[in-house]
């Protein structure tokens, strides 16, 4: 690995290798990597598809009587596939907003 000489190198080398690891998964409970993008001052960003339901946090307030057992199962299905790649994933940063939620299926994003 090189040495990065600024934290925007820094973060870059690290979008990098998320993206590199993102793009190779294909499971009906993790999005799909889209793309990147590099915001106006520079800043990087991966792109996933736009999840019209947002993310579940705001699932569950606009649908309180949603079957949480099945999104908890959804959850731990996406984690499970994560978990069996070879290396290892590890979801970095679990909590409601990182799952969005489309069509009926709940779908983690944002792991590094």
């Amino acid at each position: 690995m090189t040495k990065c000489d600024s934290a925007g190198e820094r973060m870059i080398v690290r979008m990098r290798r998320e993206m590199n690891v993102w793009e190779r998964l294909d499971h009906p409970h993790v999005a799909p990597l889209r793309g990147f993008i590099m915001d106006h001052d520079g800043t990087p960003g991966l792109v996933s598809p736009w999840y019209s339901e947002g993310n579940v946090l705001n699932y569950l307030k606009n649908n309180p009587f949603a079957d949480r057992r099945k999104l908890v199962r959804d959850v731990a299905d996406g984690l499970a596939y994560l978990h069996g790649q070879t290396p290892s994933i590890v979801h970095a940063d679990i909590k409601g907003v990182s799952y969005l939620f489309h069509a009926l299926r709940l779908k983690t994003y944002n792991f590094n």
